[in-house]
């Protein structure tokens, strides 16, 4: 068997639960996260708490999301130098949102987390990269959530979702990046244990529901992609 060329982030020691949502812009994660954490907390005595990334309030936060407002900006530029900044400030949010709230038994949600470095990738040796420099950046941070859900949905609907809130792109050059980045969120979750790929085109209950009650299956899945 070859050896493995790529880090995998290892599994947290803390008492609480980590959940991820992540997939291409439009996917629906923030109606996502709303939904599961409502859900989530209707049974359980402690609050759920939520978080995004990139965390604006956090070192590069502002600058991430100003940089992306620029044409021709380092996100264009340098893709993969650009992740450096989102890890950063995953480092930070780590240390003071995420870990603290795990250490203390909360549940955690989070609107995007690293696996969506695969935005900076072009295939599937550049998501190699960028895991190695993110374990090199999070350091002792380096850690994976115990289940990241991938919302999957067609590129045209996702389009068809950005178009509805009235956002302005070039729709040829967002439709090619869109499907490479669904592409590279594929290979991220077989890379990565812990990652369950769910068909996000149904109503957001019904997504909801099929996320929710594959959180014991995802999170014990060591290695492989699961499809919901």
């Amino acid at each position: 068997m070859a050896e493995r060329d790529f880090p995998i982030p290892h599994p947290h020691t803390f008492p609480g639960t980590f959940l991820v949502i992540d997939g291409i812009d439009g996917c629906g994660k923030s109606v996502q996260v709303k939904l599961l954490k409502e859900k989530l907390e209707r049974r359980s005595s402690l609050p759920i708490i939520l978080t995004k990334e990139p965390n604006i309030d956090k070192v590069y936060g502002r600058e991430i999301y100003d940089d992306l407002k620029i044409l021709g900006g380092l996100h264009t530029r340098d893709p993969i130098g650009f992740q450096s900044w989102y890890a950063i400030n995953s480092r930070v949010n780590l240390k003071d949102i995420i870990i603290p709230a795990l250490q203390n038994g909360h549940t955690v949600i989070s609107d995007r987390f690293r696996s969506s470095m695969v935005y900076g990738a072009k295939n599937i040796e550049d998501i190699k990269i960028l895991l190695r420099n993110n374990e090199m950046f999070l350091w002792d941070f380096f850690i994976r959530p115990d289940a990241t859900f991938i919302l999957d949905i067609p590129v045209k609907t996702a389009m068809e979702r950005l178009k509805a809130k009235g956002l302005d792109f070039d729709e040829f050059e967002k439709e090619k990046f869109l499907k490479t980045v669904k592409e590279n969120f594929l290979l991220y979750a077989k890379m990565i244990p812990g990652c369950g790929v769910i068909n996000a085109e149904k109503a957001p209950e019904h997504v909801c529901k099929e996320i929710d009650r594959s959180i014991p299956i995802v999170m014990n899945k060591p290695l492989g992609l699961v499809r919901i």
